[in-house]
């Protein structure tokens, strides 16, 4: 959900200043793509989502989405919950020992686990088939003064304010954004027409323990164990 968030904060800066962002393009239609495409068109933007597959679907079997990612798909009118299970997780240390954390509560444990496919179906829905065009990969883009037009692999292209990448780990259109120096370093996301770059990238930094207080996108990583318990809701 940070990737949804960036995308609004971006827009919330540019929108007035530097020019009306009325359509979108995004290639994926994935979770995040499709999390995106119901978040502007909430926003009352025009979206096109791009999925190369011919068929919207998700790899992998279920997702854990904690209390804050939940929050937003209420805030999207996403019923979320019509597609999930309400679990807990709890951590213990290599001797078996539960590890507490004094500013954790009770709901902190607390979250719900969905069914990939099943979440993408809800999100499909959401932002209508309409506005989903299969079976169209992104072969790359041109920026001009105030737009960018999207080329497609079968040869067509479309027209719009702002393309928005979410098309995976080897994603082209990322792949063509350039480089600064240092290691994962790229250019500032900015609307076409915005040659300034004015909103900051988040850098890569090494993995790290970490709590989903201070990166309220991922449950927190460290070297122990994990327990997990579904519970049917009451």
């Amino acid at each position: 959900m940070a990737g949804v968030v960036a995308v609004l904060a971006l827009l919330a800066d540019w929108q007035g200043t530097v020019c009306a962002v009325t359509r979108a393009i995004i290639a994926g239609g994935g979770i995040v793509g499709l999390t995106t495409g119901r978040a502007l068109l909430r926003a009352g933007m025009e979206v096109l989502v791009a999925e190369q597959a011919d068929a919207i679907r998700a790899a992998g079997a279920t997702l854990g989405l904690w209390g804050n990612a939940v929050s937003v798909f209420d805030d999207l009118d996403v019923d979320v919950r019509s597609v999930g299970r309400e679990a807990e997780m709890y951590f213990h240390g290599t001797s078996g020992q539960l590890l507490t954390v004094p500013e954790f509560g009770e709901e902190d444990h607390r979250y719900l686990l969905v069914h990939r496919a099943s979440l993408n179906d809800l999100l499909a829905e959401s932002v209508g088939y309409g506005n989903i065009r299969l079976e169209a990969s992104v072969a790359g883009f041109e920026e001009h003064e105030a737009s960018v037009t999207v080329r497609f692999s079968d040869g067509s292209t479309e027209r719009a304010d702002l393309l928005i990448a979410a098309d995976g780990l080897y994603s082209k259109v990322r792949s063509a954004v350039p480089r600064h120096r240092g290691a994962g370093a790229r250019r500032a996301p900015r609307l076409a027409g915005d040659r300034q770059g004015r909103s900051s990238a988040t850098p890569r930094t090494p993995c790290h323990r970490t709590s989903r207080r201070a990166h309220p996108s991922v449950s927190r990583t460290s070297a122990c164990c994990a327990t997990t318990s579904a519970r049917t809701p009451t």
